[in-house]
């Protein structure tokens, strides 16, 4: 374990939970900013408009 972690921070690499953690947040961010778009540019309320 020790030698695996000395041969990384040699080469300067991201650590693995770094690395999961980015990967998890490019698909958390669009997924949570989506919503909130559409409430600012009012489109449920143009949708809600439209059906009701």
């Amino acid at each position: 374990m020790r030698l695996r972690y000395a041969r990384r921070v040699v080469r300067d690499t991201p650590s693995p939970s770094i690395a999961r953690w980015s990967n998890a947040l490019e698909y958390a961010v669009p997924i949570s900013v989506v919503p909130i778009a559409g409430s600012v540019l009012g489109v449920y309320q143009a949708v809600l408009d439209a059906v009701g």
